[in-house]
């Protein structure tokens, strides 16, 4: 893309453009912009027509409130770590269509452009030409596959795009599995089976032609010569017995090349499956390493944890042992103590009630003694 530069020069060295957009040209850059004129800028932008430079040249912003406006982002997600997964892609897309450059998008977030880089080839993969290129704010060569939307619904359009970027070198078949989140396998498998078809569909189309250039190459052919054309009730039998020969002839071959295209197409899929079973077999025998290793893991720390909880119970069993014969015997002196002074008690008030019974008997007895007395008398 073309920058705008301070002095009102144009600087083609971003892009291919030596001015600017005309469509952005026809809207005012003085305010009041209508939604009209904001969508319009906006499409420009996703399309990669202009470049956010352009834009804040032409309306004379800053290009961080024309990133702020495209993506919706705040400036501070980097800093404060707030980015989604929506929101890089949405920066991704700004640098794969060469809207914004790598210095572009660490300024906005105030990071190094070193952290950019790197994650561009450590996550996105891209190669140097494809650093080269958005360094400057230029558009990667893939950039049409690189924004697709990794949705898993996909348009025959979509998966021809990405076949033919891996056929010509654009893409690897690790960018890609990268880009839709797939097992790099699972692409060079889908890749096989669809380079299989357009050979296929390629060798029948060139049988055709083939056939078809042959001219009498099992077709009948028509006399074209004047003196030979019959005509009236003969030439009628000869013409209709010439034409049901052609198409006969032409649908036995049509019927071969079907077969032809049958078995490479089974041949196709045979392989297709193959490759399938072996990425499944892959798959099956890591998954039961792993389970085998977990239940081993599992199994270990069962052990252990048995054992330390044992050796916890014995040990709590044996501090209770101790707590209940302190206990008893704690009672025993307990009771042996309120005995003894309950014996001692109860000595005590028989002695009491003995002394009290003889002082009362003594008494009784004198006073019967006194009564003999006077009775005597």
């Amino acid at each position: 893309m073309a920058v705008l530069m301070d002095d009102g020069t144009i600087d083609s060295s971003r892009g291919l453009a030596s001015s600017l957009n005309a469509d952005l040209l026809s809207i005012s850059a003085q305010p009041p912009y209508s939604d009209e004129d904001v969508d319009k800028v906006k499409d420009m932008l996703n399309s990669g027509a202009v470049d956010v430079n352009e834009v804040s040249g032409h309306f004379n912003v800053s290009v961080a409130s024309v990133i702020q406006n495209l993506t919706g982002i705040s400036p501070d997600a980097y800093t404060n770590d707030s980015y989604t997964d929506q929101s890089v892609d949405a920066v991704m897309k700004m640098i794969n269509s060469g809207v914004a450059s790598v210095t572009d998008v660490a300024d906005y977030f105030s990071a190094d452009p070193s952290i950019v880089e790197s994650y561009l080839t450590d996550v996105e993969l891209y190669t140097a030409e494809d650093m080269a290129n958005v360094q400057q704010g230029i558009a990667v060569a893939s950039a049409d596959v690189r924004n697709i939307e990794a949705d898993g619904d996909y348009t025959e359009a979509e998966i021809q795009m990405v076949a033919d970027s891996i056929n010509n070198g654009l893409l690897s078949t690790a960018q890609v599995a990268q880009q839709f989140g797939v097992n790099e396998d699972e692409v060079i498998a889908n890749m096989a089976v669809i380079n299989q078809d357009a050979a296929t569909a390629d060798a029948a189309a060139a049988a055709a032609i083939a056939a078809s250039n042959a001219g009498g190459g099992g077709l009948t052919s028509i006399d074209t010569k004047g003196s030979d054309i019959q005509t009236g009730l003969l030439g009628s039998e000869t013409a209709l017995k010439t034409g049901a020969t052609n198409a006969i002839n032409m649908l036995d071959q049509i019927n071969a090349t079907g077969r032809s295209d049958l078995t490479t197409q089974n041949a196709a899929g045979l392989a297709a499956v193959e490759a399938q079973k072996a990425i499944a077999e892959q798959a099956i025998r890591s998954g039961t390493t792993s389970g085998i290793n977990a239940l081993d893991v599992g199994v270990a720390g069962a052990r252990g944890d048995l054992r330390d909880e044992y050796a916890i119970a014995l040990e709590n069993a044996r501090l209770q042992s101790n707590v209940a014969r302190e206990d008893i015997a704690a009672g025993r002196t307990s009771g042996l103590e309120a005995l003894k002074t309950g014996l001692d008690a109860g000595a005590t008030s028989l002695k009491t009630n003995y002394d009290t019974a003889l002082d009362k008997a003594v008494a009784q007895a004198a006073i019967a003694r006194g009564d003999i007395t006077s009775a005597e008398t």
